[in-house]
């Protein structure tokens, strides 16, 4: 297998979009990622007119170079968010002649919903199914939660302390159902509730959701010790996503 990277006419682009940054774009920012859409990303000449392109890889984590030949199981670099992306994922697209197609059911129509053969060995079909629900973040902040402060790496190097004025909890998750409940619960270090979140049911299916909630500091300070975070979503009065995580405040 051969290595060049993408676009396919990419050889001229690369010395100037090999090593782009990650960031959170936005479609109204497309002209700041023009003609480097895909990142850092490859494209892999297979036998027999196939091809493989991987885009949005991480800023300085590519490992190969044009005209390199790679094996299966060879790392080529890491899931990131560069190029015109919103959120870190690897977008991985097979063609065969040109044309793009579906891994998960090849040759099958268009218009069709099933069918077709999948090319994934399999091996790693059963980790390849569609999961529902999962989440992408958790962690803890000393103010309301935005996004882009999930997305710009804030959220690990901005920790609560015992001397913040606050501690929020947060969650970022995907594949949310509509009418799913969602409920986000922040316990202190002797168990006791200090703050809920309770959202509406989910009005319709989503890509991508965040959901946080906390509290200010009370007059005489954060007690130390453990505090706990636990994220749950129902459907149908059965809990179907759980997640803990914990934040540990040292005394003052």
């Amino acid at each position: 297998m051969a290595l060049t990277f993408s676009p396919p006419q990419a050889d001229a682009l690369f010395e100037r979009g090999k090593n782009l940054p990650d960031g959170a774009f936005h479609k109204s920012a497309r002209e700041a990622v023009r003609d480097v859409e895909c990142g850092n990303g490859a494209l892999i000449e297979h036998e027999d007119h196939w091809e493989t392109q991987y885009c949005h890889l991480a800023t300085g984590s590519l490992r190969v170079k044009p005209g390199d030949s790679v094996t299966r199981g060879q790392p080529l670099g890491r899931v990131g968010l560069s190029g015109l992306t919103e959120y870190p994922h690897l977008h991985f697209t097979v063609r065969h002649n040109g044309s793009i197609i579906d891994p998960f059911a090849y040759g099958s129509s268009a218009e069709s919903c099933g069918g077709g053969e999948m090319l994934w060995d399999p091996a790693l079909q059963a980790r390849l199914r569609y999961q529902e629900r999962a989440v992408l973040n958790t962690g803890f902040a000393s103010a309301p939660v935005t996004m882009e402060f999930i997305e710009d790496g804030r959220m690990d190097a901005e920790l609560p302390s015992a001397t913040s004025a606050a501690i929020v909890a947060f969650v970022r998750v995907i594949g949310l159902k509509s009418g799913d409940l969602q409920r986000l619960v922040v316990s202190s270090p002797s168990g006791k509730m200090i703050a809920e979140n309770n959202a509406a049911p989910v009005e319709h299916n989503k890509a991508q959701a965040f959901l946080f909630t906390g509290r200010k500091r009370p007059a005489n300070g954060w007690d130390p010790g453990t505090y706990k975070a636990e994220y749950t979503v129902e459907q149908a009065g059965q809990v179907v996503l759980r997640e803990l995580w914990e934040l540990p405040v040292q005394s003052r």
